[in-house]
């Protein structure tokens, strides 16, 4: 029980050190992946991500993408991928294809509208965060889009609707 609560204490003080004295930007997203095989928004203290909105206003939009956890990237990786639902299987396989080596990321890239470059992990040396460039002209405003964790079995709690306003 006392790890728990040092686990769950630990990754409140990083959700709060990641956001802390930041200007909220509007045009910026901050996302955590957890140990715990979920998206939490750094704005909210952790609170579930099941929707992103874009605001139409923004040109160019970010997913500043953080691993919050400590488990290594073979075990727990995360990553994040915008694609157009009709896509989604078969990005998602191709990602599951790569395997740890490949980031669980698809070698072609064509049908991905954004995406992470690397996998993150939580272990010692391995990336924590990534900032995620979303060009907003390829989407269409209102139309439903899917982020997702590609780690094999996570986009069953890892994905997310997007949506630009």
């Amino acid at each position: 029980m006392r790890k728990y609560c040092a686990g769950v204490m630990l990754m409140a003080g990083s959700w709060m050190a990641f956001g802390a004295g930041a200007v909220a930007d509007p045009c910026t997203f901050q996302l955590y992946g957890t140990d715990s095989m979920m998206y939490m928004d750094a704005a909210t203290g952790g609170k579930k991500v099941d929707k992103i909105t874009i605001p139409g206003s923004c040109k160019a939009y970010t997913v500043h993408l953080r691993h919050a956890g400590t488990l290594p990237l073979a075990a727990m990786g995360h990553n994040w991928l915008l694609v157009d639902p009709v896509h989604f299987n078969d990005i998602n396989s191709s990602a599951i294809s790569a395997g740890t080596t490949g980031h669980y990321l698809p070698k072609d890239r064509t049908n991905l509208l954004a995406g992470s470059t690397m996998l993150l992990g939580g272990g010692a040396n391995e990336p924590k965060d990534e900032k995620i460039a979303v060009d907003t002209s390829k989407l269409t405003k209102g139309k439903s889009y899917k982020g997702f964790c590609s780690f094999p079995g996570h986009f069953a709690m890892m994905s997310m609707e997007v949506v630009v306003q």
